[in-house]
């Protein structure tokens, strides 16, 4: 297993999951997440798409206990708003990109999914034909 460790793509997903929270996924993505996880564990990689995915969300989440930073929405930066209505406002905005991530990721694993499954060889050879009856 040590190999396995050594490799990025596991690297990556490693450091995915150390920022997701139990609930944050639905079934379906925790499944396709897991595929993913069985595929780097018997040799395989990501796919472009996909480690381009998890990078650019790891790398738009905050790391070890930094606490996030979202920008404020624009409607909220010079309303009437207390402090408190504020700070909601924000992390409504970060949890909707966050959101708005994890769904792209699972858009593109579903995608690639499909393309590996249309990649098959297709079937040449021809069909056999009855003989003409006489």
């Amino acid at each position: 297993m040590p190999e396995v460790k050594a490799n990025p793509d596991y690297q990556l997903v490693m450091k995915f999951l150390e920022l997701i929270t139990p609930g944050d996924m639905d079934r379906q993505s925790s499944n396709q997440l897991m595929m993913i996880g069985e595929r780097i564990a018997n040799g395989g990689s990501l796919s472009d798409k996909e480690r381009e995915m998890f990078q650019s969300v790891v790398g738009a989440m905050p790391m070890g206990g930094e606490t996030p930073s979202p920008t404020p929405p624009p409607a909220t930066a010079n309303t009437g708003m207390t402090d408190a209505q504020k700070r909601m406002a924000e992390e409504e905005a970060y949890f909707k990109r966050l959101r708005e991530e994890q769904e792209q990721m699972y858009n593109m694993s579903q995608q690639a999914m499909q393309e590996q499954m249309q990649s098959a060889a297709p079937m040449t050879s021809p069909r056999p034909m009855a003989r003409p009856m006489r």
